[in-house]
């Protein structure tokens, strides 16, 4: 007599594995989890969204309430200060710097010429600004700052000094060192109009009675371009 005997515990093993492998069913899985990932950011991201705005608008509020205490009235601290720097800027942009304009004269003046003083005077003209600002006080805004006077600034340099030559007109001299002064370009772009104010000759005598060298007292003034 012959027994048969079935394992039916390595067909059930068989039969899971076949259905682990099944490619169907994987793919499903995955799909699956996909949606679920994805409808989960969906749902995170807006909530996330909200609490950044919240928060964003909560930073902005801070600032402007902020700034409005620095900058209220005329005294705030923030607008003196802003205010004071934007002088100090325009009085650095708007200084005159004349020592290349006379290390230029330096070079210029020829050997028959001898400066003895010169002088720099500086003419500021105020114009009053039109308008005035406005009242808004009765809407609780702060005032606006006046508007500042238009100012023309006027420099002349004047050159004083002696011409020696052995001519008997010195006054020749200077009258060149006042053309070379006018022709100059580099000098010219400083300098609107060059003027022989004064020119006075006069020779001197040596102890043996030879006339000496000639010598001329000048006066020259150098009017500079106005600036605003």
């Amino acid at each position: 007599m012959n027994f048969i005997i079935i394992n039916l515990l390595a067909e059930e093993q068989q039969a899971e594995q076949d259905r682990a492998r099944d490619p169907f069913k994987l793919s499903l899985a995955i799909g699956i989890g996909a949606i679920a990932l994805v409808t989960a950011v969906s749902v995170l991201l807006p909530m996330f969204a909200v609490n950044y705005r919240i928060q964003a608008a909560k930073l902005r509020k801070e600032c402007q309430d902020l700034e409005t205490e620095q900058t209220a009235g005329e005294g705030g601290p923030l607008r003196a200060l802003k205010e004071q720097a934007d002088d100090f800027l325009e009085i650095n942009r708007s200084r005159r710097l004349c020592a290349p304009q006379l290390a230029l004269i330096k070079n210029l003046m020829p050997d028959s010429i001898q400066l003895t003083h010169f002088s720099l005077v500086t003419t500021i003209e105020t114009e009053a600004a039109g308008g005035s600002p406005a009242d808004e006080s009765a809407e609780g805004k702060q005032p606006k700052r006046a508007a500042r006077p238009k100012t023309v600034e006027q420099v002349s340099l004047r050159l004083e000094g002696k011409a020696i030559s052995s001519r008997p007109q010195p006054e020749l001299e200077a009258t060149a060192f006042q053309q070379i002064l006018e022709t100059n370009a580099a000098f010219q772009a400083y300098v609107k109009k060059v003027e022989l104010r004064s020119v006075s000759g006069t020779g001197t005598t040596t102890e043996d009675g030879d006339t000496g060298p000639y010598v001329a007292q000048f006066v020259i003034d150098c009017q500079y371009k106005e600036r605003q």
